[in-house]
């Protein structure tokens, strides 16, 4: 039996700098930090560029930098998703194509050569037919 970690970390553009304060360093860090320390473990994670930009420019670069170490390393394998995590089917088609875009353009700035999202989370696990 096989046993897939995949965890979805995500904040609001509109979230206030001490939640998310308490964010980073109360489960960010702390995931990242036991995966550093473990180099045997890995997982699947999904993180919205939206809060990679966030923790660049709020002083949490070291979790960005230390994903991208991860990443590197083989232990972190990243999905695609939607910059702003809209509910894509409640969205225009066009939008949804801008988002999953903006997404991978700038978790591709961050990330470098490392980002190669496999598979896509939808926000909210949202879908339609």
């Amino acid at each position: 039996m096989y046993w897939v970690n995949f965890l979805h970390i995500y904040q609001p553009p509109t979230q206030t700098k001490g939640i998310l304060q308490k964010v980073a360093n109360e489960s960010y860090r702390e995931i990242i930090d036991g995966l550093l320390k473990n180099p045997k473990a890995k997982l699947t994670l999904n993180i919205n560029a939206v809060l990679t930009e966030m923790l660049m420019e709020c002083g949490y670069g070291d979790i960005v930098e230390n994903i991208k170490k991860l990443l590197e390393r083989g232990q972190i394998e990243l999905t695609a998703s939607a910059k702003f995590h809209p509910l894509l089917p409640m969205i225009p088609k066009e939008e949804v194509t801008r988002q999953i875009r903006l997404n991978n353009e700038t978790n591709s700035k961050y990330f470098g050569p490392a980002y190669k999202p496999q598979g896509f989370f939808p926000p909210e696990m949202g879908y339609n037919p």
